[in-house]
């Protein structure tokens, strides 16, 4: 497992048809624009870098976008438009325990999407960083320091 990051929403203002996006960029830094610490990139929408593996957004329900290729999330299972709001932790894991790796989201410690990474997949002498696309009614989070990822849910009894 490459790790797990975790976010809390600073705040929220009015409701608005846009939500954030977290997940994770590969490679280095280099030659994107960044500032500040932590560093920051500026683009429009985090969807635009290379390599980024994003859950959230909100097109009528969440998206999922695996190295540029885009699909949707059902809306009963994460909605960050409807279901993310001041106080809200979420939670991402690049769980690498299966080939390909899933990008896996929690909130408020419980898993809501799991998905399966495709594309330009990390090596592993990749770099992988945590990435927020703050937008919509979310204008900041903060980073949890030392953040744990939850256990996983127990295997429903066949």
């Amino acid at each position: 497992t490459w790790g797990y990051f975790e976010v809390v929403m600073d705040g929220a203002s009015a409701r608005t048809n846009r939500a954030l996006a977290v997940g994770v960029i590969a490679g280095s830094l280099e030659g994107v624009s960044v500032r500040g610490r932590p560093k920051q990139v500026r683009v429009t929408e985090a969807r635009e870098l290379q390599r980024v593996w994003l859950a959230g957004y909100d097109k009528g329900g969440a998206l999922f976008l695996s190295d540029g290729t885009e699909s949707k999330i059902p809306a009963a299972a994460w909605r960050p438009v409807r279901d993310v709001a001041a106080g809200t932790r979420i939670g991402i894991l690049w769980a690498e325990t299966q080939t390909p790796p899933d990008l896996v989201v929690f909130q408020d410690g419980v898993e809501k999407v799991r998905r399966l990474a495709t594309g330009h997949l990390p090596s592993e002498a990749e770099e992988l960083h945590a990435i927020v696309d703050v937008q919509g009614a979310v204008p900041s989070v903060s980073f949890v320091q030392l953040a744990k990822a939850p256990a996983p849910a127990p295997e429903p009894d066949a």
